[in-house]
């Protein structure tokens, strides 16, 4: 439970840094999930 709340908190952090919106947080465990992939992707695209 920590890592999963550390982990939204570092892409929450992320999403403002790259100018990204935090709403991406809300919905299901699962809808978070493929939202949290969708922007690591992006972001390691971007990167």
């Amino acid at each position: 439970m920590r890592q999963i709340y550390l982990e939204h908190i570092n892409l929450f952090m992320l999403s403002i840094i790259i100018g990204g919106t935090p709403k991406i947080f809300i919905g299901t465990d699962e809808e978070i999930k493929e939202k949290i992939v969708e922007l690591k992707g992006g972001v390691l695209i971007a990167g």
